[in-house]
C-alpha cells in the first residue's frame, strides 16, 4: 500500500503538507478522499517555490475540483486529520518526496496527542489564507470546546489564539520516532510496531 491508497482509506479530512506542490494535488484530485490542504506561505527568507502553481492552477477552469487549499505561516510538521474521527496520521516527507524518498506514515497512538493535534489545526485553519478556489467548497469543522486551549486567565476576551505549531508527545514517543530505523522490504509499505504503541508503515510508492 502505498500513499494513494492510504490517503484514500482516510476519507474526507485535511492534509497538512508545507510544501505540497500542484503535481500531488492532482494525483488527490483523482485518487483521494482528501478535502482540505493546508500548504506554507512564504515570508521573509521563508519561500514555497510550490505555492505560485498551485495558485496559477485555481486561477484557471476547475470542472472538477473537491479540494480547498489554504496557506499559513504556522507549520512545520506534516499530518493527515479525518474529518470524522480516525486515526490521525504524521507524515515522515512531504509528498512530493515519495518517489524521491523513503518514508512512513506514523499513527499517533493516543487519545489525547489524536485530539490536540485536531484542535490544534482546526484553529490554524480557521485563521489560515484561501489560495483556492475562489468558490471553495470551505470545510466547516465541526463545533468544538476549546476550553483546554481557550482558559488563559491573562488573556482578555476576544484576543487572538496562538496555536502550537509542535505539540509535546511523551518522550519515550519522541526518542523512538526518532531513531527508529525502519527496513526495507520489496512491498511498498507494511506496518512495523514500536515499543512506543506507534504504529510505523513504510512507503516507498504512490501506489
Amino acid at each position: 500500500m502505498g500513499f494513494r491508497q492510504s490517503l484514500a482509506n482516510v476519507g474526507a479530512g485535511l492534509l497538512i503538507d508545507p510544501y505540497f506542490d500542484v503535481e500531488i494535488l492532482h494525483r488527490l484530485l483523482l485518487s483521494a478522499g482528501i478535502t482540505s490542504v493546508l500548504v506554507l506561505a512564504g515570508r521573509g527568507k521563508i519561500k514555497n517555490k510550490n505555492l505560485p502553481a498551485i495558485e496559477t492552477h485555481f486561477s484557471g477552469r476547475l470542472p472538477r475540483n473537491n479540494i480547498e487549499v489554504r496557506k499559513t505561516i504556522d507549520l512545520h510538521d506534516r499530518y493527515v486529520i479525518p474529518d470524522e474521527g480516525g486515526e490521525v496520521l504524521m507524515l515522515g516527507t512531504s509528498l512530493n518526496g515519495v518517489t524521491k524518498k523513503n518514508t512512513a506514515l506514523i499513527s499517533l497512538p493516543e487519545l489525547a496527542a489524536k485530539a490536540a493535534t485536531r484542535d490544534a489545526h482546526e484553529l490554524i485553519w480557521d485563521e489560515a489564507e484561501l489560495v483556492g478556489p475562489k468558490q471553495a467548497p470551505t470545510k466547516t469543522p465541526k463545533a468544538r470546546t476549546r476550553t483546554a486551549i481557550s482558559r488563559n486567565p491573562k488573556r482578555p476576551s476576544g484576543a487572538s489564539v496562538r496555536c502550537p505549531t509542535s505539540l509535546r508527545i511523551d518522550p519515550e514517543t519522541i526518542a523512538t520516532a526518532r531513531w527508529l530505523k525502519l527496513p526495507l522490504g520489496p512491498r511498498a509499505a507494511r506496518p512495523v510496531q514500536s515499543g512506543a504503541g506507534i504504529q510505523y508503515r513504510h512507503l516507498q510508492s504512490w501506489r
